[in-house]
């Protein structure tokens, strides 16, 4: 790798000058240029990628860094690639373009060619390159790398957390930006941090110990015992213990959550799910009944009914609603179509330019509109000319509620007001309304709240039955919303649990 010299060694990068800064996103750029690695933890929609552009230009200017590079996820690279291009100009008037890694010899030219100084590379495409020729340009040239979406990083497991440790070594900056550092769980932060900086927590038996609660349990079906956990503990000083990596800012905001609620009549078939099938290799684990008995309820006509009923008033100002399954997309779908609503959808099956193009059709003029969106489609989207979101289903995990309700739920929204809609259905049985997997999940989320509030100072999750997360608690909610709803199910959940 043979550098040249650069055509203009007085040009720098600058901010264009319409651009202001906001007091909590100067501290957050300050944090991150003023150490090696951090966490900049930002809510949905406070701005966080001007962190990370000035971030660079800082560390670019003053010459800490020769390069900077920025990771993001595939829906994101072209959206990262034309916010640089609009917001980044030379002090000499000329137009920046950032480079898209996509090749090894790419990879090479960045780091070779002086006049290069932001590049972009998409995780998924990490493992393609040559992870060598990255080592060596890092090691050669100091250079800054941000990982935008840095939750994608959580699976010590998975083969881009396993590439990205592979060329931490060198990096002489690196800093993570996240709505949902705490995806799933705890452990979500563990190992983000441990990439960061493994002084922080120095090992996963010292950082359970400390923070996590226990207990051995015993797998259903294969009968083997494994380590889950039931609890945590120690939050306060958890807190304490992340400071000097991590920064978040997660400003309250005036938003509603609304319950609606039906009754399905038809429960045959939620009931033959909540029993599944207990006997021989055809038995089925607990999350693959969840998923058949949120289908179920999905294409209940209660729910349905409930659906459209609770639209009809909001649809005149346009509404996004979020759905887990692309079942549940095509059945309203057809449903759209045959009522002539005007309706386009975003999921994972949904190009980047298409993409694009509905999140303009949409953003232009809501009116009369629904925008149906998946977890592929709830990331990195900007959708404030709305402040109305339902879940026709929850997803199981905070992150993903966090990120999807973030599409409207933005500091820098027109509005000054959000509703989340949360569609909720319940049976009856034995003269007694029960809720079903549709509760089950909206405390599943809601048990965040002492988590995230207390670690990240951030209120994002509704208030349920339970505030803090507890798996007896959760397993006690589970039985009476879903495995006890029929004679099967009473008797097989012994033997589970």
């Amino acid at each position: 790798m043979e550098r040249v010299t650069r055509k203009n060694e007085n040009r720098m990068l600058k901010l264009i000058d319409s651009i202001t800064l906001r007091d909590y996103q100067e501290d957050a750029i300050n944090f991150s240029t003023s150490r090696p690695a951090s966490l900049i933890s930002l809510k949905t929609g406070c701005g966080k990628s001007l962190v990370f552009i000035k971030s660079a230009i800082d560390l670019l200017n003053r010459g800490d860094v020769k390069k900077a590079i920025v990771f993001g996820t595939k829906s994101s690279v072209l959206e990262l690639h034309d916010e640089m291009k609009s917001k980044i100009e030379y002090n000499d008037g000329s137009s920046f373009q950032p480079l898209i890694i996509s090749s090894g010899e790419s990879l090479e030219g960045f780091f070779t060619n002086p006049d290069e100084d932001i590049a972009i590379i998409q995780y998924e495409k990490i493992h393609t390159l040559d992870l060598r020729t990255l080592f060596k340009g890092l090691t050669k040239y100091p250079t800054a790398v941000y990982c935008d979406e840095s939750h994608k990083l959580k699976s010590p497991e998975a083969m881009l957390t396993k590439c990205m440790c592979a060329v931490r070594k060198p990096m002489k900056y690196l800093t993570f930006l996240t709505a949902t550092p705490l995806t799933s769980g705890l452990m979500d932060l563990f190992y983000q941090v441990q990439i960061l900086d493994s002084s922080v927590f120095k090992n996963k038996t010292l950082f359970k110990n400390a923070h996590v609660d226990e207990k051995m349990v015993k797998n259903w079906k294969t009968g083997r015992q494994y380590p889950e956990i039931v609890g945590y503990k120690n939050l306060e000083l958890l807190r304490d213990k992340i400071k000097p990596v991590c920064f978040d800012y997660y400003p309250k905001q005036d938003t509603e959550y609304v319950i609606h609620k039906c009754t399905m009549k038809n429960i045959d078939d939620y009931t033959t799910a909540s029993e599944g099938l207990y006997k021989s290799k055809d038995a089925k684990i607990h999350a693959a009944r969840l998923v058949d008995l949120q289908k179920i309820v999905d294409k209940s006509r209660e729910k349905l009914t409930l659906y459209l009923n609770t639209i009809k008033p909001i649809l005149k100002h346009g509404l996004i609603t979020y759905c887990s399954y692309h079942e549940t997309i095509d059945l309203l779908v057809r449903v759209f179509d045959k009522l002539n609503i005007d309706h386009r959808v975003i999921s994972g099956k949904v190009n980047t330019k298409e993409r694009r193009e509905i999140k303009e059709w949409f953003n232009s003029d809501p009116t009369n509109k629904v925008l149906l969106i998946s977890s592929a489609g709830a990331q990195s989207l900007n959708l404030q000319s709305v402040n109305n979101m339902f879940f026709y289903n929850i997803p199981f995990g905070f992150g993903a509620f966090t990120q999807a309700k973030g599409r409207i739920e933005r500091l820098f929204s027109k509005h000054t007001e959000f509703k989340i809609h949360f569609l909720l259905t319940e049976m009856e049985l034995s003269g007694k309304l029960v809720g079903t997997v549709d509760s089950y999940k909206y405390e599943l989320i809601s048990s965040y709240g002492e988590l995230t509030q207390t670690v990240l100072n951030a209120n994002e999750v509704p208030i349920g039955e339970i505030t803090s997360f507890n798996k007896k608690l959760m397993d006690k909610i589970r039985k009476e919303k879903l495995w006890d709803s029929g004679t099967k199910g009473k008797r097989a959940f012994k033997g589970f649990e």
